[in-house]
Parts: C-alpha cells; structure tokens; sequence
C-alpha cells in the first residue's frame, strides 16, 4: 500500500546545518513539538494550534549550531535538547531551561555528536573524544574525515561503549573506548547514520546501523562485536543526491518503522519493509532544496503521524497523512483567505469594466463617418 502525504508548512529560521532538527517524543496520546536550531545560534522549540505553530521558546543568537541531539535518563523519554556551537556543548530542557553549559576546550569545532545518558561523545573532523559527566575518558585520532558518530546500546554486562565513526574513506569504524575494533566497508563515504529502530533500540539485537552516503544510497548493517552482517544495501538507481540525512518512524501504524531518507538535491523518501525485510519505495516529495533534517511525529495533530523536513533555507515543513479536508485552518490564514477572495473579486470587476470598453471602442472604430460616405459618392 502506498502512503499518502500532504506538505503543510510550519515556520521558517535562519539557515540551518545538517543534522539539527528533531522531534520531541510525547508520553501521552497529544501533538508533539519540534525542536530546530540554526546558523544564528538560534534553537527555537515549538508545537502547533490550530493548524499554525506556536512558539514553546526561543533561545537568543549566537554561535552557529552544528549538531543537535536528544536524550534523556535510562529507561525514560529522550527529551532533553542538547545542541553543540564551536567547541562547546548546552542542553536545554523540553521547556527551554538551560542546564548545561560545557566547554570542551577542543582545537576542531565540533562537526557531529551523539548523547547517551551521561555520555557525551563529540567528533571534530579527524579526531573523537568521549565524556562521561563532563569528564574526558577515551579519544582517538582518525586517519580520515569523521561525518557522523553514533553508539551501539550499552550492554548488560560492565565495559567500555561501542562507539562508531562513520568516515569519508567509506568506511564505519566500531571502537571499544579508544580501541579499534574493526572497519567496515561502505558503498561511498557515509555522511549519517542512525540505529535501525531506534525507538526499540536498534534493531532486534540492539546492534543494526542505518547509514545514508554521499553517493545517494542507504544501507543496513549489523556490528556485532566480533564482525559486521551485511543485511540491505540500496542502489540510487534514480541518480538522487546525496543522503543527508536519516530517521525511523512508524508512520503507517502496523508497529513497524518506516525509513525516512532526505538528500541534498531535496527530495525526501519514505521507505516500509517488506515480507523478506527488504526496503521497498512508498512515498516520494520534492522540496526544491538541499533537506538539513527529518523526523517523525504527531505534530499537527494528534491522531495523524506526519514526517518533519527542514530546508537548509530554514522552511520546517509537514508532510502530514492527515486529509486536507480535516486540517484546521488558524484565524490567520482564515484572514489571508479572505482577503486573497476579495482581490480576486475585485480584479474580475476590473477585468470586466476594462472588457467592455474595449468592446466599445472597437465597435466604435468600425462605423464609417461622413467624410468617408461622401467621398466614396
């Protein structure tokens, strides 16, 4: 079954970069808010009433957000911001309280980042550090360009995190701390990862990876602690752009996450699996520019799941299943409505004066004067 979407646009900010927008899970059964921070600095929160957004808050500029995360306490909702500028990393609550301010005192500014609990992982473009409570505890030097970093689920059993670098020699790395534990072979550079359900942490065995490249393909892979799986690997067979990025969301409610994929080039696609779980095309949009976010919720409202896709211009749209016919229109565009039907009217008056005297001067011109009579005589 195909999925049906309908674009609904919410807000606009600043310029945004790649990776830095979310959505805010709900315990209960209500509309959810969206988080997106720009090149100002700028993170503003908001939810929406009444088929127009509604502020929740906004935080004042500053240096330009490059990465944007979510987490929260074990066992509960991942819903504390956490956004990094330069070299240092803040986290805000889901309200807009600031509870934390961490420098990292890194030579690179960070590019990517990833929160787990109290782990706090951050990659400059060649080298990884690793923060438990704002302490340093393990760091490696890349031998190339790190794009993403991301971490397996913590297992049962005591030990360091498993850390992984997706890099542009095509290649995802699986660390153990600071060691090395094995690289994995890409088709193109990866330039996002995400666990695959990630709602149910990672996959049936916690460990499955997502990752989109640059060369426009998106892939599944299993790391274990001994080798990597090959599970899936899809083919850009339309000669779409790069993927910039990632997300998981069950949109169809049958209790399996669809996968959501935004490029470079703005086109934004939701993949379902199958009987055999493989990956099959069920929705495509244009956006008309380079997509820096996606996600997936109930923003609009409540009962109809939607995905979420920011623009690099900064346009943070809806794609929403809920049926246009159902969609509550604000006052506002109510207002704008109506004065754009009031203009309409009034050109078709206008039209229609300027119609008839045209008629008439054409008319006019066709009747032959007296001169004209005489001389023909």
């Amino acid at each position: 079954m195909e999925l049906q979407f309908s674009p609904v646009f919410y807000i606009k900010v600043d310029s945004t970069s790649r990776g830095t927008l979310a959505v805010l899970p709900s315990a209960k059964r209500t509309s959810q808010k969206v988080v997106v921070g720009d090149q100002t600095g700028v993170l503003t929160c908001f939810g929406v009433k009444r088929g127009s957004a509604s502020m929740v808050f906004k935080t004042l500029p500053g240096a330009k957000i490059s990465c944007l995360k979510l987490s929260g306490s074990e066992g509960g909702l991942s819903d504390k911001i956490f956004v990094s500028s330069e070299t240092e990393v803040k986290g805000f609550s889901k309200k807009g309280k600031q509870f934390l301010n961490f420098d990292t005192n890194l030579t690179e500014p960070i590019s990517s980042m990833h929160v787990q609990g109290g782990h706090l992982l951050v990659c400059g473009p060649y080298v990884y550090n690793h923060y438990l409570d704002c302490k340093d505890v393990d760091y490696y030097l890349c031998s190339d360009k790190i794009n993403d970093v991301l971490c397996l689920p913590p297992s049962s059993e005591p030990g360091p995190l498993s850390p992984i670098l997706a890099c542009q020699d095509c290649s995802l790395r699986l660390l153990k701390g600071s060691e090395l534990q094995y690289e994995v072979e890409v088709a193109g550079p990866p330039l996002c990862m995400r666990l695959w359900g990630e709602g149910s942490g990672g996959g049936r065995e916690g460990d499955e990876v997502l990752y989109g490249t640059q060369t426009g393909r998106v892939g599944l892979v299993q790391l274990t602690a001994e080798e990597p799986n090959y599970c899936w690997d899809m083919l850009n067979d339309r000669k779409y752009g790069g993927v910039s990025c990632l997300s998981t969301f069950d949109l169809s409610g049958d209790g399996v996450e669809e996968i959501v994929v935004g490029r470079d080039d703005g086109v934004v696609e939701v993949y379902s699996m199958d009987d055999s779980d493989q990956p099959r095309l069920k929705f495509t949009h244009v956006m008309g520019e380079s997509v820096t976010g996606v996600g997936g919720g109930s923003v609009g409202s409540a009962h109809h799941e939607e995905v979420v896709v920011c623009t690099f211009s900064g346009r943070v749209i809806g794609l929403t299943r809920e049926p246009l016919t159902q969609q509550t229109l604000s006052q506002e565009v109510k207002e704008k409505l109506e004065s754009l039907r009031k203009e309409v009217e009034s050109l078709e008056v206008k039209v229609g004066v300027a119609k008839e005297q045209y008629q008439e001067t054409v008319a006019a011109a066709q009747v032959p004067s007296d001169t004209c009579l005489i001389l023909l005589h």
